[in-house]
């Protein structure tokens, strides 16, 4: 059974769009990977896409790109000694590194466990700490609006659009090694093994940096 040139062409724009999206959510995975991995799925499985209606296939696309990135970043993650964080990560370790009494409940991801079985909470706050200091004054007065003072955005708003990539930008922040972001972590070692950052000091840094004024 093969895919007919019609079908392709309301394949591709949802593959396009799946992989930018989980090129997004899961650091260090190629969008170009993820679309070559999609078009050979539906090679592979061309008779899920014959008499199906295009709503189903993104629902079809986005299960296959869950399954391939989460294997892909499982593979990275034991070749490297540098925990990838999320979208998803960031946003749930934000909601308690506001108020720093809470940090030893804030969210550690399983997979970090997995990279580095000692990783605790700090070391995500550390993370945190360190990357605000980097972000321009627009991203960090968004996210102290909605992080310190609670306000949630609509979410077909433009402001929510602007939470996203502020939250986007600070995710890139805290996986970026290059130049003197890498020497300042390479003293740190990688989420589990914080040798230089005290918690009073991760605090201070805290209040400091969250402060967009």
């Amino acid at each position: 059974m093969t895919i007919t040139e019609t079908t392709w062409a309301a394949l591709r724009p949802v593959i396009a769009s799946v992989a930018r999206k989980y090129a997004s959510e899961y650091p260090g995975v190629e969008r170009e990977d993820i679309s070559q991995e999609l078009h050979l799925f539906a090679l592979e499985n061309a008779k899920s896409f014959v008499d199906k209606e295009n709503a189903n296939f993104r629902f079809i696309f986005e299960r296959a790109a869950r399954r391939y990135c989460g294997k892909s970043r499982a593979q990275g993650l034991t070749i490297s000694a540098q925990y990838g964080y999320r979208p998803e990560d960031v946003r749930r370790i934000l909601e308690t590194y506001v108020a720093p009494e809470q940090w030893p409940n804030t969210h550690v991801p399983d997979d970090a466990r997995s990279l580095k079985p000692h990783a605790d909470p700090l070391d995500m706050c550390a993370d945190v700490a360190l990357s605000l200091a980097g972000l321009d004054e627009d991203d960090r007065q968004i996210l102290h609006s909605r992080y310190v003072l609670g306000e949630v955005p609509d979410n077909s708003s433009a402001a929510r659009k602007r939470l996203n990539k502020a939250v986007d930008r600070l995710t890139a922040a805290m996986n970026s090694f290059k130049g003197e972001w890498h020497a300042e972590r390479a003293t740190r070692g990688f989420p589990g093994s914080r040798s230089a950052v005290s918690n009073a000091t991760a605090q201070r840094q805290s209040t400091h940096d969250y402060d967009p004024n």
